[in-house]
């Protein structure tokens, strides 16, 4: 009997170990989620940039479809240092003109993840629709 209750206990062990390290594991997936891109874009994008519309800046959907902005990691560099990078492309030069000679502030704290979570936002941004008749 004694043997059996052993057995038992070291059985209800491991099972309380085991969850415990499931319980671990989803806390650890939740500390390195993917980061929120609608978010990221409201609170560092909105001010200038509206989705559909031009604003201070140029709109924010289908952005990945103009100029050397194509290539992500042409977009990521010019998010992260726009004075530095601007030179480099007609089209953001033409565009820094347009906007009577206004370039973007630079945002180097946001990080390739940052960036991604706010692109693909943008690719999934739905239009609302107008509350006018």
């Amino acid at each position: 009997m004694a043997l059996m209750l052993v057995a038992t206990f070291s059985y209800a062990v491991k099972m309380d170990a085991d969850a415990l390290s499931e319980k671990k594991t989803v806390a650890e997936q939740a500390s390195t989620s993917v980061p929120d891109g609608k978010a990221i874009y409201e609170l560092n994008c909105a001010n200038c940039h509206e989705l559909w519309e031009r604003n201070i800046g140029p709109a924010m959907v289908g952005v990945e479809n103009r100029g050397p902005w194509k290539n992500r990691k042409n977009l990521f560099a010019f998010v992260r240092n726009p004075l530095g990078t601007f030179k480099q492309w007609a089209y953001t030069k033409a565009m820094v003109k347009e906007y009577n000679d206004q370039l973007m502030p630079a945002y180097p704290q946001l990080t390739d993840a940052d960036m991604k979570a706010v692109f693909d936002y943008l690719k999934t941004a739905t239009k609302k629709k107008s509350k006018r008749k």
